[in-house]
């Protein structure tokens, strides 16, 4: 998982007028720096009647397989993806769909988006979208470390700019989530046994990050002619999640389902020797860090049609309507 970092602890060597003017594909690079959990690209063919061309990166979160083909330790292996496919290994940190896969489906898809690494990600397929997203890469160069290989946040964006020399593609419509709420997950709980519920100190350091990357994107979609980013609030989702768990028909918020260690089965990821819950479709959290896949479904709905509590300046669904203004229409 990716360190919490606050825009205020870059310098201004960091984040120059230069850096801010520089585009990879008509984004500033430092964004990429400063972002948050995943980013994804719709690209300017996207229309009702057509399924977008998507591009994925990020971490674990939206991770569909790139480090089953690199050495790391980072892998998802079994019981990941019980509830994916029989006998395979899925790439993805729950056990079924991830939040991208849900959203790839609700919008037409009918095969998922392939890991940029797989033998067969090739032609066709790119045209319709490649997932660069790799579990234990984060906003810095060095996240992740511990974890052995995993292609960082700047080589996902380098691997994408390869992808666009060969396949002349340009992205216009961007969504970025916010970091989401770690400080209720069952890996920080059991990290402070004396806290009683999540961390409060740690989610307000996101939340303070997650502001701030709010207006850093209302000020690119303003100052980007023909660009639209759309901020996504997975940590207010998460939130009304935690909160309201027994109105979305859970029974735990606290604890991971896949558990071996820790009073709330936090401290070792979910392999093969871990236990897992009697009923998935109860449980928040699925291992130390990640979601379920009913949990899944829910924040992937929150993003496709939901209103600006958790969606600004549009939902999914509306930006799929919305039209993308070009600098020599």
């Amino acid at each position: 998982m990716k360190q919490c970092i606050n825009i205020d602890d870059f310098t201004e060597s960091d984040i120059n007028l230069d850096q801010m003017v520089e585009h990879v594909f008509g984004i500033p690079r430092v964004m990429f720096r400063i972002s948050a959990s995943l980013i994804f690209f719709l690209f300017n063919s996207m229309s009702a009647e057509k399924i977008p061309t998507i591009f994925i990166f990020g971490d674990s979160i939206v991770d569909v397989g790139n480090n089953n083909y690199i050495n790391t330790l980072a892998k998802a292996m079994f019981p990941n993806g019980i509830d994916f496919c029989k006998n395979c290994l899925s790439g993805r940190f729950t056990n079924g769909r991830t939040v991208i896969d849900i959203l790839e489906q609700r919008l037409g898809a009918k095969d998922f988006r392939p890991p940029y690494l797989a033998p067969n990600t090739a032609g066709d397929a790119v045209l319709r979208g490649v997932n660069y997203a790799s579990s234990g890469s984060g906003i810095l160069n060095d996240t992740g470390l511990i974890w052995g290989g995993r292609i960082s946040l700047d080589e996902q964006i380098s691997n994408f700019e390869e992808t666009k020399k060969l396949y002349y593609l340009e992205a216009r419509k961007i969504i970025v989530t916010n970091i989401p709420r770690f400080g209720c997950t069952p890996f920080e709980r059991d990290k402070n046994p004396n806290a009683k519920g999540c961390i409060a100190s740690f989610n307000e350091d996101i939340s303070s990050y997650n502001k701030r990357l709010k207006r850093l994107l209302t000020d690119l979609t303003a100052n980007l002619t023909a660009s639209t980013f759309v901020y996504a609030d997975i940590h207010a989702m998460l939130k009304d999640i935690l909160q309201n768990y027994g109105s979305y028909g859970f029974e735990n918020a606290d604890d991971a389902c896949c558990h071996k260690v820790g009073v709330h089965g936090g401290l070792l990821p979910c392999f093969s020797l871990s236990k897992i819950c009697s009923n998935r479709t109860k449980y928040v959290f699925w291992d130390a860090f990640h979601l379920t896949e009913i949990s899944n479904v829910i924040v992937a709905s929150h993003m496709m049609d939901g209103g600006l509590k958790f969606m600004s300046p549009m939902n999914i669904r509306q930006l799929v309507y919305s039209s993308t203004v070009h600098p020599d229409d």
